[in-house]
């Protein structure tokens, strides 16, 4: 299946009102807490999004979602205590290290909403 299969139809996600910090801070915090736990290129991927916040690299326009939204949105759920932390770790890895094929921002996106429906 490809990503582009989700193009137009994940129209339910949007932050409203945060600031690029606290969407950074949030990324910084996963990046500190689960950095450890993910490879080399999952770390390396998450880096290349962290770094892209607020730019067209993270806007998936078939959306109208920014990866940083999903990401902030899966850091509070992880300091609500709602996600489990190795569970995640292994499938946030594995979904980074598949952007490795491609990193459109539809493919971020589509990868990262998966997770945030898995938990």
């Amino acid at each position: 299946m490809s990503v582009h299969d989700y193009d137009h139809k994940l129209t339910q996600i949007k932050i409203f009102n945060i600031s690029i910090e606290d969407k950074k801070d949030a990324c910084l915090f996963l990046i500190q807490l689960l950095g450890p736990k993910l490879s080399p290129a999952g770390n390396k991927n998450l880096w290349i999004i962290i770094n892209s916040i607020n730019t067209s690299s993270n806007h998936d326009k078939t959306n109208d979602i920014l990866v940083e939204d999903i990401l902030y949105i899966l850091a509070n759920k992880i300091k609500q205590d709602k996600i489990d932390l190795t569970d995640f770790a292994k499938l946030l890895d594995e979904q980074l290290c598949d952007m490795t094929t491609g990193f459109c921002p539809q493919g971020r996106v589509h990868r990262l909403y998966q997770l945030l429906n898995a938990f």
